[in-house]
């Protein structure tokens, strides 16, 4: 079979992110632990299999070959997705969560963590909603952590 070519597109903010699917399964990204920064790329990108050409296209870092999660220590303008800026990482324990956020509201994400967001919200009592974004993930040293955020605007 030969090559082609996958286009993810974010049409609500006009982002076009293009690659061979040969790249994408040749290249292996980078990894390390997080830094300033935390990147959750757009649904486009993820559907597309763009797993590894992230970071070829960005000045970013995995934080896990399958978390699909990524990291800098800069802000990076017009990336395609989510960007928020890390506020801290705590063991994924109950009270470790809970000293870490003020009240127990918080948006949760899971990416190559055990369980679903609503067995986790119930583990941890949480509610749904407001400005912390919680996710929970598998780090590249292979643990598993609660990544505590604060989501950047878009410029």
């Amino acid at each position: 079979m030969s090559d082609y070519q996958i286009h993810a597109v974010d049409l609500s903010r006009n982002l076009h992110f293009s690659f061979f699917a040969e790249e994408e399964k040749s290249y292996r990204a980078q990894e390390c632990a997080p830094l300033q920064y935390l990147y959750e790329p757009d649904a486009s990108l993820l559907k597309a299999g763009a797993f590894n050409m992230i970071q070829k296209n960005y000045p970013l870092y995995k934080i896990h070959q399958h978390s699909h999660l990524y990291t800098s220590s800069e802000w990076i303008p017009n990336f395609q997705g989510r960007v928020f800026r890390i506020d801290g990482i705590v063991k994924p324990e109950i009270n470790k969560i809970h000293e870490a956020i003020s009240g127990r509201q918080a948006n949760l994400t899971i990416r190559n963590f055990p369980g679903s967001v609503a067995q986790l919200r119930k583990k941890w009592q949480l509610k749904e909603g407001g400005s912390r974004y919680l996710f929970a993930t598998t780090l590249q040293n292979e643990e598993k952590a609660v990544i505590i955020c604060s989501k950047c605007p878009m410029r």
